[in-house]
Protein backbone atom coordinates (compact mmCIF):
# COMPACT_ATOMS: atom_id res chain seq x y z
CA UNK A 1 0.00 0.00 0.00
CA UNK A 2 0.89 3.32 -0.79
CA UNK A 3 0.07 6.72 -1.17
CA UNK A 4 1.51 7.27 -4.79
CA UNK A 5 2.47 4.53 -6.99
CA UNK A 6 4.14 4.25 -10.80
CA UNK A 7 4.00 1.30 -12.97
CA UNK A 8 6.16 1.12 -16.04
CA UNK A 9 5.07 -2.47 -17.83
CA UNK A 10 7.26 -1.71 -20.52
CA UNK A 11 10.53 -0.33 -18.41
CA UNK A 12 9.07 -3.57 -15.86
CA UNK A 13 9.61 -1.16 -12.71
CA UNK A 14 7.19 -0.31 -10.36
CA UNK A 15 7.74 2.73 -7.51
CA UNK A 16 5.78 3.35 -4.64
CA UNK A 17 6.24 6.69 -2.91
CA UNK A 18 4.17 8.58 0.42
CA UNK A 19 4.39 6.05 3.57
CA UNK A 20 4.52 2.92 1.57
CA UNK A 21 3.56 -0.50 3.83
CA UNK A 22 4.43 -3.65 2.98
CA UNK A 23 3.07 -6.94 4.44
CA UNK A 24 4.84 -10.25 4.14
CA UNK A 25 3.05 -13.73 5.17
CA UNK A 26 5.39 -14.44 7.66
CA UNK A 27 4.84 -11.47 9.48
CA UNK A 28 6.74 -8.57 8.30
CA UNK A 29 5.02 -5.37 8.35
CA UNK A 30 7.61 -2.89 6.76
CA UNK A 31 7.03 0.97 5.95
CA UNK A 32 9.58 3.24 4.17
CA UNK A 33 8.95 6.58 1.68
CA UNK A 34 10.08 4.83 -1.40
CA UNK A 35 10.45 1.27 -2.49
CA UNK A 36 10.87 0.50 -6.22
CA UNK A 37 10.33 -2.89 -7.50
CA UNK A 38 11.15 -5.14 -10.90
CA UNK A 39 7.79 -5.98 -12.36
CA UNK A 40 8.66 -9.31 -13.54
CA UNK A 41 10.64 -11.21 -10.82
CA UNK A 42 11.10 -10.13 -6.81
CA UNK A 43 13.48 -7.41 -6.09
CA UNK A 44 12.31 -4.97 -4.55
CA UNK A 45 14.43 -2.57 -2.74
CA UNK A 46 14.34 1.08 -0.27
CA UNK A 47 16.91 3.26 -0.79
CA UNK A 48 16.28 5.05 2.31
CA UNK A 49 15.14 4.16 5.80
CA UNK A 50 12.97 1.43 6.77
CA UNK A 51 11.05 0.80 9.70
CA UNK A 52 8.28 -1.68 11.19
CA UNK A 53 7.33 -5.12 13.00
CA UNK A 54 9.31 -8.17 12.42
CA UNK A 55 7.84 -11.43 14.34
CA UNK A 56 10.99 -11.00 16.82
CA UNK A 57 10.34 -7.30 17.47
CA UNK A 58 10.85 -3.95 15.65
CA UNK A 59 13.08 -3.03 13.60
CA UNK A 60 15.01 -0.28 12.00
CA UNK A 61 17.51 -0.21 8.84
CA UNK A 62 18.99 2.57 6.52
CA UNK A 63 18.08 0.31 3.50
CA UNK A 64 15.96 -2.90 2.17
CA UNK A 65 16.50 -5.61 -0.67
CA UNK A 66 13.41 -8.34 -0.76
CA UNK A 67 14.82 -10.76 -3.97
CA UNK A 68 15.00 -14.96 -4.18
CA UNK A 69 18.05 -16.63 -2.59
CA UNK A 70 20.29 -17.74 -4.85
CA UNK A 71 20.94 -21.22 -2.47
CA UNK A 72 17.23 -21.80 -1.30
CA UNK A 73 15.21 -20.37 -4.12
CA UNK A 74 13.59 -18.80 -1.03
CA UNK A 75 12.78 -14.75 -0.37
CA UNK A 76 15.38 -13.21 1.62
CA UNK A 77 15.27 -10.06 3.23
CA UNK A 78 18.62 -8.12 3.42
CA UNK A 79 18.88 -4.94 5.93
CA UNK A 80 21.52 -2.70 5.59
CA UNK A 81 23.16 0.45 7.18
CA UNK A 82 22.94 0.90 11.10
CA UNK A 83 20.08 -2.09 11.46
CA UNK A 84 18.88 -2.06 15.00
CA UNK A 85 16.33 -5.29 16.07
CA UNK A 86 14.08 -5.22 19.36
CA UNK A 87 14.18 -8.10 20.21
CA UNK A 88 11.39 -9.04 22.21
CA UNK A 89 11.11 -12.61 22.96
CA UNK A 90 7.45 -14.78 23.77
CA UNK A 91 7.10 -15.16 27.77
CA UNK A 92 8.33 -18.94 28.65
CA UNK A 93 5.04 -20.83 29.64
CA UNK A 94 5.55 -23.06 33.04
Amino acid sequence: RSGEADLALADDRAELRDDVVLNTSNGYELRSDLMTSETSKLNVKSPGPVRGKAPLGTLEAGALSISKSDDSGGTQLLFTDRVKLIYKPKPLIE
